[in-house]
């Protein structure tokens, strides 16, 4: 009895030694303070570092846990074969910091975080699979706010895939100065994951807000098509992004994702309807208006062409049968590149689509009222000014010059915004009036251009390449005003 009373003496002091020896065990730290348990202790050092969060750390129950190091790791260099990098160096802490966040540990985290709004849409012929609003949060690490699922698209996008694409976007951000945060346009090709991610990180006016972001996720294989309209999609969601960045400061968080909501529905619609009815990346004459067998009136066409050509290919075609808009959107499309022809469509009949900003030739069908779906106001928003051609009275009108449209473009869209901050209604602060003028300007170059393209056979594809000669030769003579206004105007400093 007396030696069995000895072992267990012997082992009980031998647990206490190792108690008191395990200075870096394992360490708990609730929300808002570091705990740390009676039987473990810390170093100073070690206290601060917790404290301003410089190691990593994984989600458990809601507590933030340290990785367990050995008994005895003491020195820097033992801590810092434990845990992956130097505790002394606090880049290199958030560096690897930054790392774990966009792994698997990010599934781990946002998996104890509040339940999200999800949403189902269907629109067919569209590449977005999903489209996700999320906020870095302190706490949790990435938080998805709402995400919208594309149920007519035939790649399935799952929880774990939105939370996995919610990681890699927003765990970069982490130590990010929101005061130098505006907005900022990120693309990732997951190949893992078989997808590509296009989004926008931004904050609030205020530090307070927080880092956002607006993510849509594509599959792989349309990575392509995506490119393409890059642009035309950047401008859209700049726009959206800055609406909210006001709601943000207005707005409680269900009421921005509410009016977030609002505006999925127009940009989704456009996206399909260029690729339901977008034009071919190479259209043949004999389908245009320019064809020998068409009759007609060359003085209206005249006009056409170069009120098109001077509003940088930007044209709306008014009329009242899809036949006879779709064929002058196919003339007029002869004059853009391939990349500009994927952000145009045409005009489908009993379609109620209206005028979309930043497409470059679009047909419109005039309803029953005689007029068609055309906003001012989304017309003064677009990037370049817009040519209205009107098949039906044959007129021919576009808005001011661009540099004029710029200047008019930043203040409607400053107008918009302050709408937003003071909740009026939008349509009351834009103009109706003097927004279009009358496109009737000397156009030698399109007079001449015409003459020679008609003494043309249009077999064989002659006209088709006289025309992208036309196209080239008409940059050159403009890059060649260009340098020689810089040359007569340059003034050495």
């Amino acid at each position: 009895m007396e030696a069995l009373t000895e072992q267990l003496n012997a082992a009980t002091m031998k647990g206490k030694e190792s108690d008191l020896g395990c200075k870096n065990g394992l360490v708990r730290m609730s929300v808002n303070s570091v705990d740390i348990t009676k039987d473990q202790e810390i170093t100073g050092r070690e206290r601060k570092q917790l404290q301003s969060g410089q190691l990593p750390h994984h989600t458990v129950d809601s507590k933030e846990v340290l990785p367990c190091m050995s008994p005895g790791a003491s020195s820097a260099e033992d801590r810092e074969d434990n845990l992956g990098f130097d505790v002394q160096n606090p880049e290199s802490a958030r560096g690897r910091c930054s790392e774990m966040l966009a792994g698997d540990s990010v599934e781990s985290t946002m998996s104890h975080s509040t339940s999200y709004l999800s949403e189902i849409m269907f629109y067919e012929r569209n590449f977005i699979s999903a489209i996700m609003f999320g906020i870095w949060d302190n706490i949790i690490g990435p938080k998805i706010l709402s995400a919208w699922v594309n149920e007519a698209s035939n790649f399935c996008v799952s929880e774990a895939d939105l939370k996995y694409v919610a990681g890699r976007v927003l765990s970069g951000e982490l130590g990010r100065n929101t005061a130098e945060l505006q907005i900022e346009n990120k693309f990732c090709v997951l190949a893992e994951r078989r997808m590509i991610v296009d989004a926008y990180v931004f904050s609030g006016l205020r530090d307070e807000t927080g880092i956002h972001a607006v993510t849509l996720v594509m599959p792989f294989r349309e990575r392509r098509s995506f490119l393409g309209v890059h642009d035309l999609i950047n401008c859209w969601l700049q726009r959206i992004v800055g609406k909210l960045r006001i709601l943000l400061e207005v707005e409680c968080m269900d009421d921005v994702v509410k009016d977030f909501s609002l505006y999925i529905p127009d940009f989704m619609e456009m996206l399909s309807s260029i690729r339901l009815l977008g034009l071919q990346p190479k259209i043949s004459v004999k389908e245009t208006l320019l064809a020998a067998d068409q009759n007609i009136e060359v003085q209206f066409m005249r006009r056409v062409i170069a009120s098109h050509l001077q509003t940088f290919g930007c044209t709306v075609v008014v009329g009242q049968t899809p036949q006879t808009v779709n064929a002058m959107i196919s003339t007029l499309g002869l004059f853009l590149t391939q990349e500009e022809r994927q952000c145009s469509r045409y005009a489908l009949n009993d379609s109620s689509w209206p005028y979309y900003p930043n497409l470059f030739v679009q047909g419109l069908l005039v309803e029953r009222q005689g007029e068609a779906n055309i906003s001012t106001r989304e017309i003064l928003c677009s990037k370049y000014p817009t040519t209205i051609v009107d098949l039906i009275t044959s007129e021919v009108r576009q808005t001011q010059a661009y540099h004029e449209h710029i200047l008019r473009r930043n203040d409607t869209l400053a107008q918009e915004m302050h709408c937003i901050w003071a909740g009026k209604l939008e349509d009351e602060m834009y103009p109706t009036m003097g927004v279009f003028q009358t496109a009737d300007l000397s156009d030698t170059l399109v007079h001449t251009f015409l003459y020679e393209l008609f003494q043309l056979d249009s077999s064989a594809g002659t006209r088709e390449s006289y025309i992208e000669h036309f196209m080239r030769l008409l940059c050159r003579k403009a890059l060649a005003l260009i340098k020689y206004v810089e040359s007569h105007t340059y003034v050495s400093i």
